[in-house]
C-alpha cells in the first residue's frame, strides 16, 4: 500500500495536481484548502440538525458525482474495484483521515468505509451529538453514483462516529441492504 507521501508524489509527477496564480487543480478541476473548522463551525451552528446537515450533504455528493467523480471514472477508466482501491488514497491526501473499506461488494452496491482521525470530528468534539461528517458521506455518495453511473438509489449513513465516543467513524453505502448475507461476508 502506498504511503501519501508517495501517492502525493505521483500525483505531481503525472501533472495531476496543478499550482498556478492563486489555484489548485486537481485531476483538472479547481480545489480550494478550506481549513475543517469551516466545516464544523457550519455543523455546530446548526446543531447538528439534519434539515441542515443533509444541504451539506447534497451539494457534497451532487458535486463529486457531476464534476470529479464523472471525470475520473472517464479519464481513468476506473472500474469499480480501482475507484474503491483509490478512494481511500484521494481521502487521506485530502485530510479527511485515514479511511479503509472494510467491506465491498460490487454487484450490490454495498460498502462500509471506516476512517479515523477526522479533522471535523476533533473541531467538534463535544460541542455536538451524533455523526458529523456529512461532507465525506457526500463525497462517498456521489463517488458511488459516479462509478456506478446512477443518479438515484444510493445514499451513504454513518453509523458509528468517534464524536459519539466510537474508536472509528463507520460509514454504509446503500444502507437499504441491511445486512450483508453470510456467504458474502469477509
Amino acid at each position: 500500500m502506498n504511503s501519501i507521501p508517495d501517492f502525493f508524489d505521483k500525483l505531481m509527477i503525472a501533472k495531476e495536481m496543478k499550482f498556478d496564480q492563486g489555484s489548485i487543480k486537481l485531476f483538472g478541476h479547481s480545489v480550494v484548502l478550506p481549513p475543517a473548522k469551516l466545516f464544523s463551525e457550519y455543523i455546530r451552528m446548526v446543531g447538528n440538525d439534519p434539515k441542515y446537515t443533509d444541504l451539506i450533504y447534497e451539494a457534497a455528493r451532487v458535486s463529486f458525482r457531476e464534476g470529479m467523480g464523472k471525470d475520473l471514472q472517464k479519464r481513468f477508466e476506473f472500474n469499480i474495484g480501482d475507484f474503491f482501491n483509490w478512494l481511500p488514497k484521494i481521502s487521506a491526501l485530502a485530510g479527511w483521515g485515514s479511511s479503509t473499506i472494510s467491506q465491498f461488494i460490487p454487484e450490490k452496491r454495498y460498502g462500509i468505509i471506516t476512517t479515523k482521525g477526522s479533522p471535523v470530528v476533533a473541531e467538534l468534539k463535544g460541542s455536538v451529538h451524533g455523526p458529523v461528517d456529512h461532507v465525506l458521506r457526500g463525497f462517498i455518495t456521489g463517488s458511488t453514483e459516479s462509478m456506478y453511473g446512477v443518479v438515484e438509489g444510493m445514499s451513504t449513513v454513518e453509523v458509528e462516529c468517534e464524536n459519539d465516543g466510537y474508536r472509528e467513524c463507520k460509514f454504509i453505502f446503500n444502507p437499504e441492504m441491511k445486512e450483508v448475507p453470510k456467504e458474502q461476508k469477509k
